[in-house]
């Protein structure tokens, strides 16, 4: 399993976007705050403690069936 980070800035749905997330996923993780996309993934990956990590954007749900198991990923790890 890698690293989950909720992304969020200003969305009007974060919050319970974010609350809804943790229900599922409690080890998720959230960086709130930073201004710029870029700098966000930038401080996901300085927090990670994982190779990879999985990020969720504050204006996204993650469907129902959708879970963040590793098996059916194929990763080159070679780049």
């Amino acid at each position: 399993m890698f690293d989950i980070f909720f992304v969020s800035y200003r969305e009007s749905n974060a919050d319970k976007n974010w609350v809804d997330l943790k229900a599922r996923f409690p080890e998720a993780q959230r960086i709130h705050g930073v201004r710029g996309i870029y700098n966000a993934y930038g401080e996901a990956a300085k927090q990670a403690k994982t190779p990879y990590f999985f990020t969720v954007d504050g204006d996204n749900r993650i469907v129902s069936s959708f879970d963040f198991s590793t098996k059916n990923l194929k990763l080159d790890f070679e780049t």
